[in-house]
């Protein structure tokens, strides 16, 4: 397939893509071809280890990576195995997809980790790109949203998505939040997080990298507070 806006001369490292469909190989039946689809960071799978074996093929020990292990986005054609690309809905422009195989990816994992309930409150730490777009993933759903960021172009923007709240990284939510999901690299934000959960909330963390967690209180960190997941 051949991605948009490919820069000439090789392959790049740009991920996540939504081109149509140019060329089908043997025995591939899934997609068609000038259909839209979309490839992610994830190329391939070994399919034999117990990770993949159980369906957790994002943890698999042998990974294959677009853009890093073969060519990405930047090429002017790859080739995407079926089995790990992505029918893009009408409902998308190829703008608004593309974002959401990757930052939307990381978002929508966290989100699903949090274990929020429906109508539930969900507080974010940090709002770059992957959390805004889970924001408004769980606005969709009907929960209701805090944001705590040290960006106050970033607080206006959440305000304008649809947040009830939008203060500093480290201020107190109005109300005891039900999940929480750290995208800041900022190991500080882990107590003040957790500390922020009603009883049996999670605290999801998305972080790619963070600064060091402090020691944590385990009666005012964790004790009956809530769960913490990376």
């Amino acid at each position: 397939m051949r991605p948009p806006d490919s820069s000439p001369g090789g392959s790049g490292c740009r991920r996540w893509i939504r081109p149509p469909v140019i060329g089908l190989g043997a025995g591939s039946s899934r997609f068609r071809l000038g259909e839209r689809v979309g490839a992610a960071w994830l190329a391939r799978t070994c399919g034999a280890c117990k990770f993949c074996q159980r369906g957790s093929e994002n943890l698999c020990l042998t990974p294959t990576f677009n853009g890093w292990d073969i060519d990405g986005g930047y090429a002017e054609l790859m080739t995407v195995h079926q089995d790990y690309a992505y029918p893009i809905p009408d409902v998308f422009t190829d703008e608004q997809a593309a974002p959401l195989l990757c930052a939307g990816i990381i978002g929508y994992r966290a989100l699903r980790c949090s274990g929020l309930p429906p109508g539930g409150r969900l507080g974010i730490y940090g709002f770059g790109g992957s959390a805004h777009l889970t924001a408004q993933m769980a606005l969709f759903e009907g929960a209701r949203v805090y944001v705590m960021t040290r960006s106050s172009a970033a607080q206006s923007l959440a305000l304008r998505l649809g947040a009830e709240f939008a203060r500093s990284a480290e201020a107190e939510p109005p109300a005891l939040l039900d999940a929480a999901i750290l995208f800041a690299p900022a190991g500080g934000l882990v107590p003040v997080a957790l500390r922020a959960l009603d009883r049996g909330g999670t605290l999801a963390v998305a972080d790619i990298h963070s600064s060091d967690i402090p020691a944590l209180d385990y009666q005012k960190d964790l004790g009956p507070n809530g769960d913490l997941r990376p």
